[in-house]
């Protein structure tokens, strides 16, 4: 999965439609969405995320005045950047992955990975000893996730 191909971002369309959109759908789309369909700190992490794409592909901007004056440059730029960078965005597979360490780099996940599951990436699923949510009653940690989820 490609993050700026593969669709995996919430958002809700003009029309109220929840869609799910790739980073340059998302940007080639901004002019036609309404929102971001997503919990509060997932917003937090994909603002950041959408700034600093935004801020590397106008490289800057490199003051105030520029900041004002850049929204029409943004959309090209960004898609330029996102192309370029295109192999860099893998989640999956054998090359460079987006955000990920190769196992014995730093720190090795693997173990903690294999014993408690992906469900521990999710801040509202209950996994692990004493952090029950709501409605979250899963009998196992064996959980079934889409790529884009």
């Amino acid at each position: 999965m490609n993050l700026t191909v593969d669709p995996w971002i919430p958002a809700l369309r003009a029309d109220g439609r929840r869609g799910l959109f790739s980073l340059q759908n998302l940007f080639g789309q901004a002019h036609e969405l309404r929102d971001l369909a997503v919990k509060p700190h997932e917003r937090i992490a994909l603002m950041r995320l959408l700034l600093c794409i935004t801020q590397a592909a106008l490289d800057g901007p490199a003051d105030e005045r520029d900041w004002e004056t850049c929204e029409p440059r943004i959309q090209p730029r960004v898609r330029d950047y996102l192309e370029k960078w295109r192999a860099a965005f893998e989640l999956f597979g054998d090359g460079p992955r987006f955000l990920q360490m190769k196992p014995g780099v730093v720190a090795d996940p693997t173990p903690v990975m294999e014993k408690e599951g992906i469900t521990r990436l999710n801040l509202c699923l209950a996994s692990g000893e004493s952090n029950a949510t709501l409605f979250d009653n899963s009998a196992s940690d064996t959980r079934e996730f889409t790529a884009a989820r």
